[in-house]
């Protein structure tokens, strides 16, 4: 039964041929203007998808009138809150200490503290300085940044200075910074600790605003001094993304819960690090407009549908109207009103069918549309279109052969 409704149809198709391709140009501008319409949409979604990546949002501790994002007091606690909040990625601390080569006492400092350090979790803490300006001692572990051992990076210019190369044990008498109540600035003795140069650096194009770092330690380990010298530690500096931009709301809410405070520029001048500064303003605006723009086009797809769903009537009739003759014959002949629905239809399924592939593969090579926007602007025409080429074989059917065939309109 298949076959002769494949076969009847495809034979009347041939013989109607200017009427079948008449009716697969129109098909064609269909399945293009759907493409059109679909491809938007779809390049819309992606754009909100890839919107992250695109217009990542960045965050950096300060003080509260925002004028310092280094050179703070950033409790413990609040850096064990950003390193385990599930909204942060690629968090960066850093931690700045006073140092010099040997052993002495706070009494005995002058001309032997005169190195400035840095403790970091990460390269990109100390702007300027890039990866590959890091020569590492041969075997050496490159998760220097991540690790709590007792190991440094020292600027080039300084191990020459102090007859020093990669891979000597060196003792560090380490200060740290301590921030009075008056804007005063303090530096306190931390430890003596031996450590091992597993790099060297070059701090020729380094961009803090800090004092020039010419040596640095692995941000865990500062911490792991400071709780064995049973003070309490402070970070310097604290910047990181948000790991899900869309979930800002929520990424905010838990940083309020952590002590952190939107900046207030009225406020008094602090080395507090207690506010945060979030760069959102730019993604907030453009998925916005993604969204309203995507939302409009959602809500004019119903009308577009029933747009397409009448042209596939309109034209199935104009059609299929003209051959009310062929339908008499075929009813007379025998054939019953399913047998003559099921060989007009597939008679148009295959010419809207070859239509939709046509207009598929014009808009994928000449509209570079992608594969599944494509797909489903197939699938909505054919779904369309048929429907409305339902309904036109359907109320043809309703009439008696004779009307069929004495109708002359």
């Amino acid at each position: 039964m298949l076959y002769f409704y494949v076969h009847t149809g495809s034979r009347n198709a041939v013989r109607q041929r200017y009427k079948a391709i008449l009716s697969m140009l129109v098909g064609l501008a269909v399945v293009l203007l759907l493409n059109i319409y679909t491809g938007y949409m779809d390049s819309m979604q992606r754009q909100l998808r890839d919107l992250p990546g695109a217009v990542p949002v960045t965050a950096t501790v300060s003080n509260l009138n925002g004028s310092l994002d280094a050179g703070l007091a950033i409790p413990e606690k609040t850096v064990e809150r950003i390193q385990n909040c599930p909204y942060v990625k690629d968090a960066v601390f850093t931690v700045q200490l006073y140092l010099g080569f040997g052993t002495f006492t706070m009494d005995d400092y002058e001309g032997k503290l005169n190195q400035f350090a840095a403790g970091t979790n990460s390269v990109q803490g100390i702007r300027g300085l890039k990866e590959e300006e890091i020569a590492w001692m041969d075997g050496a572990d490159r998760d220097f940044f991540g690790s709590d051992r007792r190991e440094c990076v020292v600027d080039q210019m300084v191990l020459e200075d102090n007859g020093l190369q990669v891979g000597d044990v060196v003792t560090l008498t380490i200060f740290y910074y301590r921030y009075g109540d008056y804007h005063e600035i303090f530096f306190e003795p931390l430890t003596i600790q031996e450590y091992q140069i597993t790099g060297c650096m070059d701090m020729a194009e380094y961009l803090g605003s800090m004092p020039v770092p010419s040596v640095l330690l692995p941000f865990q380990t500062v911490r792991k001094e400071f709780r064995e010298a049973g003070l309490p530690f402070t970070a310097d500096s604290a910047s990181f993304a948000v790991k899900d931009p869309f979930q800002l709301d929520a990424f905010k809410q838990d940083m309020k819960e952590a002590g952190l405070l939107p900046v207030a520029a009225t406020a008094e001048y602090r080395y507090d690090g207690n506010a945060l500064t979030v760069r959102d303003s730019m993604f907030i605006q453009v998925s916005e407009r993604l969204q309203e723009s995507l939302e409009l086009m959602q809500a004019g797809l119903p009308l577009v549908l029933a747009i397409v769903a009448v042209i596939g009537y309109i034209t199935a009739y104009l059609l299929i109207q003209s051959r009310r003759g062929e339908y008499a014959v075929m009813r007379s002949l025998g054939l019953g009103k399913g047998q003559c629905f099921g060989v007009m239809f597939l008679e148009t399924a295959m010419i809207q069918l070859c239509a939709c592939i046509l207009g598929s593969i014009l808009a994928l090579a000449g509209m570079e549309t992608q594969p599944q926007a494509a797909g489903w602007a197939a699938v909505i025409f054919l779904s369309c279109y048929l429907s409305g080429t339902v309904v036109s074989i359907w109320h043809m059917g309703r009439r008696s052969v004779m009307a069929a065939l004495c109708r002359q309109d």
